[in-house]
C-alpha cells in the first residue's frame, strides 16, 4: 500500500461528533485529590470508541501524564460526560468511530489545602416526603460558609420517598447528618 493511499484510507474513516462541550468534560473542580497533594500536573491524551448509537463504549489513555490518578480520571470523566453524534457511513447509518484528544491538568491558582471541619444538619421529612425545619446544628473550621447565618446546606424541593413504619403506613422521620473532613497525616518515605 502506498503512503498516499494509506492516507486516503485514513481520512475515509467516519469521525464521531461531540455534542456537547468538550471543554466542559474535565473542570477545575474534577482534579482528584491524591493528585492535588502530590502536585502532579500533565497532558492525557486518550482516545475514545464511539459505539453506533453515538455512546462512549472505550476509553484508552494513549499519552500518559505519568500520575495514575490523573489518568484515571480523565477516562472516567470523559466516559461520563462527553457525548457524540454517532459515526455515520456511506449509507447514513450509525457506526463504531474513534476519537482522541488531550486534557492538560494544571493545578488551580486558587486552590487552598483542605482544612479539618464539622458540620452537623438536621431535618424531619413529612408523611409525604418533603424537608421542613432543615438547620444547622453545629459548624467548625472548614464548614464555617454553612454557619446559622449563611445559607443553609438544604436544598429546596427535595423530595424523599415517604418514610414508612413497619406496618408500612407513612411517618414523619428526624434526620441529623453528620459531615466531617479529616486530614490525615501520611508519612513521607525516609531517603537514603
Amino acid at each position: 500500500m502506498t503512503p498516499a493511499l494509506a492516507l486516503l484510507m485514513l481520512s475515509a474513516i467516519p469521525v464521531p461528533q461531540p455534542v456537547n462541550n468538550p471543554a466542559e468534560w474535565i473542570m477545575t473542580n474534577d482534579y482528584p485529590s491524591a493528585a492535588l497533594r502530590a502536585e502532579a500536573t500533565g497532558i492525557v491524551g486518550f482516545r475514545l470508541l464511539i459505539d453506533p448509537q453515538g455512546a462512549v463504549s472505550d476509553c484508552a489513555i494513549i499519552q500518559s501524564s505519568g500520575n495514575a490518578d490523573l489518568d484515571e480520571a480523565t477516562c472516567r470523566l470523559v466516559r461520563q460526560r462527553a457525548r457524540f453524534l454517532p459515526a455515520r457511513n456511506e449509507k447514513g447509518e450509525g457506526v463504531i468511530g474513534r476519537y482522541s484528544s488531550r486534557v492538560r491538568w494544571t493545578i488551580p491558582e486558587d486552590s487552598t489545602p483542605l482544612q479539618p471541619g464539622k458540620m452537623v444538619r438536621s431535618y424531619d421529612i413529612e408523611r409525604n416526603g418533603t424537608i421542613t425545619h432543615c438547620q444547622v446544628e453545629a459548624v467548625s473550621g472548614a464548614m464555617s460558609p454553612w454557619d446559622k447565618a449563611g445559607p443553609l446546606p438544604c436544598a429546596e424541593g427535595i423530595q424523599f420517598n415517604a418514610p414508612i413504619d413497619a406496618a408500612g403506613k407513612p411517618v414523619r422521620k428526624h434526620v441529623i447528618e453528620t459531615y466531617e473532613i479529616r486530614i490525615e497525616a501520611q508519612e513521607e518515605a525516609i531517603k537514603p
